[in-house]
């Protein structure tokens, strides 16, 4: 019992004996009692407010620096600003004006370099991009591409082959939607006519609910499906014996009714002539696929032929009966023929289809310059296709319309079959887009052709997830946007359309084909020299628009922000972009002006490299209407320039599409042409350009280029323009360097707050955690009295205990 009580008057010793050297009552969860869970959450938020005062701190350096290089770009502005004064004022003399470029070109070397400033090694005008320059002198790409336009993802419905639940080791087609709820269902329009070889009557893909067993109605948690009663032998059993039948339905109702179309393929096997008819008459005998396409399409008939290789295709033209192809030398004939299968239907409803069309050209009656050809929206006189130089024969209308066709187009391709037959030659039109672009008008004078674009569905297909990328240098002066249309994407290749506007403000395009991915399969854009395009290895759609801007920044538009506390942040950074502003140039191709009055079919479309310096509204009001191409049109633009003057020009256009369009006089770039269609009196149309008042970089260059050339008058207008750019850019940096006070101040403010709440968990810590060192000596010394006056009386009692045991 005494050992006991000297060992708990050890130990006691021991705790307060720690408890004087640490200050803390106890140095483990055990040791402090009830209060442990309260310290260690005041000891989490010491941790957190200690993070956050390196947060601060490190906000705060960052907004010093920010400040003191936006305040040097004030001061070495207003340098330049002083010279645009002197040289805006027209009396300078070259030498003058060469002294002045030497000194406008040094302030733009230092606004460069004020622009990649850097803090702890990170640029701080790059938004996130903090590794590399935000601004270089030469253009270049930054980043992927923008996504500008997409195209149609798809009409929502599947279609497989799977095992018939009614007839054992045969198959079924089934049809059904993507997206689940009880208003999501397929619809299968009447009087579908496919049918397959031998069967009398033909099968039946109408909407009949005896046709199909309907295996899943639509719900909220699932889709509606739909099975074909009818059982097939295989998947490549044929789903039709003629060329003219459809089978439609409607999945997503915003994609509209898709329509697949059968057809007929003849496909050369062998040597010889093969003869081939259609239910008895015409008769066409041929030795190749091409001269076979060239038979069928330059006899007028109620069918259109395009070849892939030695294989030949046949379809209906629009309105007409379907019909059957025999090979009438059925016996050791070159040809054999067939029809599509179940799996072709299915793989064209998942995958889509691109519709085509034929325009055939007969030697014995060629088209006139004033002969048009109609296709879609796009109206083209042979004047225009030809160069104004009509071809002596067949083949060489149809090599110009296949040039132009693809050359003047994003949404069809063209290729000429010539030289195959005496008679003429023709053209097959196929839509580059699955479905979207099929069934329109194709039509013209003096030719003879299908009369729309057949056989387009528009198929289940991914969103585009792909991006294109440019990488090196561009020796241009004036930042420009490289607007991409993709042409083809296929396992393969992928092309693209690319446009882009030079320093003259001269339209450019070039379509580049990229095999594989990455930056080391780049292809050279030709005009670009030193810059090349190359794309990943994501999804691409036909049809799709990208954007990439040569320019001088090269960061993000990210912000950067501190954390003040869980729930608290600031914006703390300011990107070059925002200092240094935009493009001078503002791309129109493409752009369309919003009708406001007005009957007629046709739209104003714009174009150009516009580079004034504001905003600026375009109206335009047809004065004298009429069919374009053909008629002569009359425009009235109207607008008022940066000082106020109103402008107005007449302007006459007979031709449509871009190849026409005009420069509006006097509009820094701005140009317009119209559509194929028709313009009325009255018709109105307005367009507003959206631009930024500051634009350092490119005016700097343009300024120094105007400086330099020894014209005074330019000299004068430019430094005029580079004044007020500049007066706008310095207030608009000068906000930003009182926003930057702002902030620290915030910063100051959230610093003392900081310091208040550490005091407070000190205190709070003390009072759970603090040790009362007076009474801990006090006590110490009261416990040491014992342990020693304990151990003095056990030490007398062992005594007595020795001396009992000897005597």
């Amino acid at each position: 019992m005494i050992s006991s009580d000297l060992s708990n008057l050890l130990a006691a010793q021991y705790k307060l004996q720690k408890q004087v050297l640490t200050g803390q009552v106890g140095t483990t969860p055990s040791e402090q009692g009830g209060a442990s869970n309260a310290i260690m959450r005041t000891n989490l938020q010491m941790d957190l407010i200690s993070q956050y005062r390196v947060n601060l701190e490190s906000a705060d350096s960052w907004l010093t620096s920010s400040e003191t290089a936006m305040q040097n770009m004030v001061n070495i502005l207003t340098q330049a600003k002083t010279v645009a004064e002197k040289m805006s004022t027209g009396t300078q003399q070259s030498l003058e004006q060469q002294t002045a470029a030497e000194e406008v070109s040094n302030i733009f070397a230092q606004l460069v370099t004020l622009s990649n400033t850097k803090v702890n090694g990170l640029y701080i005008f790059g938004g996130t991009s903090t590794n590399s320059r935000p601004v270089i002198t030469a253009l270049a790409a930054a980043g992927p591409s923008s996504l500008t336009k997409t195209v149609a993802a798809g009409h929502d419905s599947t279609a497989d082959v799977v095992a018939n639940p009614l007839t054992s080791g045969a198959y079924a087609f089934q049809i059904g939607r993507n997206s689940v709820g009880t208003s999501s269902t397929i619809t299968i329009s009447a009087n579908n006519t496919l049918g397959e070889t031998g069967i009398v009557p033909p099968l039946s893909f109408d909407a009949g609910a005896a046709n199909w067993i309907t295996t899943q109605t639509a719900q909220d948690y699932q889709a509606q499906l739909l099975t074909l009663r009818y059982a097939f032998a295989s998947s490549s059993s044929e789903v039709s014996a003629r060329i003219g039948e459809t089978f439609s339905w409607t999945g997503d109702s915003a994609a509209g009714e898709q329509t697949f179309h059968s057809y007929a393929k003849v496909s050369f096997s062998g040597a010889g002539t093969a003869t081939i008819d259609i239910d008895g008459a015409p008769t066409y005998t041929a030795d190749s696929a091409q001269e076979l396409v060239e038979a069928v399409n330059a006899s007028g008939g109620d069918y259109f032929a395009w070849a892939e290789g030695d294989d030949v295709y046949f379809m209906i033209k629009d309105g007409v009966a379907p019909g059957t192809v025999h090979e009438v030398s059925a016996s050791g004939g070159p040809v054999s023929v067939s029809y599509p299968t179940l799996d072709d239907l299915t793989d064209q409803i998942n995958n889509g289809n691109q519709a085509t069309g034929m325009v055939s050209i007969d030697n014995a009656s060629l088209p006139g310059l004033d002969d048009t050809i109609t296709l879609g929206d796009h109206r083209w006189t042979w004047s225009e296709i030809t160069g104004g130089s009509l071809p002596a024969d067949a083949d060489g209308y149809a090599s110009a319309l296949a040039s132009w066709v693809s050359a003047h187009t994003d949404e069809y391709s063209a290729t000429a079959t010539t030289g195959a037959a005496s008679a003429g030659a023709s053209v097959i039109i196929t839509a580059r887009a699955a479905g979207d672009a099929g069934n329109v008008e194709l039509s013209g004078t003096n030719v003879i052709t299908s009369g729309a674009l057949m056989g387009g569905v528009q198929g289940s297909s991914p969103v585009a997830t792909g991006s294109l990328y440019a990488a090196g240098e561009s020796d241009y002066k004036y930042e420009t946007t490289l607007k991409c249309t993709v042409l083809e994407a296929d396992a393969d290749n992928l092309t693209v359309r690319v446009r882009w506007y030079d320093d003259e403000g001269a339209l450019h395009q070039q379509d580049l084909t990229m095999p594989a991915a990455g930056e080391d399969n780049g292809v050279a854009i030709p005009g670009l020299d030193g810059v090349t395009l190359y794309r990943d290895d994501l999804v691409f759609q036909e049809g799709t628009e990208l954007s990439i801007k040569l320019g001088h920044y090269q960061g993000n538009e990210e912000d950067i922000a501190v954390s003040f506390s869980s729930n608290t942040h600031m914006r703390y950074n300011w990107n070059a972009s925002q200092l240094l502003g935009d493009s001078l140039t503002v791309d129109l191709y493409g752009e369309t002006a919003k009708r406001a009055t007005g009957g007629g079919s046709g739209d104003i479309n714009l174009m150009g490299a516009y580079r004034g310096l504001y905003s600026q509204q375009f109206d335009f009001d047809v004065v004298d209407g009429g069919q374009v191409p053909g008629d002569e049109v009359t425009v009235r633009v109207r607008w008022t320039d940066q000082n106020g003057n109103e402008h107005e020009e007449l302007m006459t256009f007979d031709g449509a599409g871009p190849e026409n369009a005009q420069a509006i006089p006097g509009a820094d770039g701005a140009q317009f042409y119209l559509d194929s269609g028709t313009y009325v009196v009255d018709d109105s149309f307005t367009y507003t350009v959206e631009k930024s008042t500051v634009q350092l970089m490119d005016m700097f260059v343009m300024w120094e280029e105007a400086l330099a050339s020894g014209d005074q008058e330019y000299a004068q207008t430019v430094s005029q323009q580079a004044l007020d750019v500049l007066t706008a850019a310095m207030e608009q940096i000068l906000d930003y360097v009182a926003d930057s006070g702002a902030r620290q101040d915030r910063i100051a403010v959230r610093g003392a707050v900081m310091d208040d709440q550490e005091l407070y968990h000190i205190g709070v810590l003390e009072d759970l955690d603090g040790v009362d060192t007076t009474q801990a000596f006090i006590d110490l010394s009261m416990l040491q009295t014992a342990y020693n006056t304990s151990l003095k009386v056990t030490s007398t009692i062992s005594e007595m205990y020795l001396v009992n045991y000897i005597s």
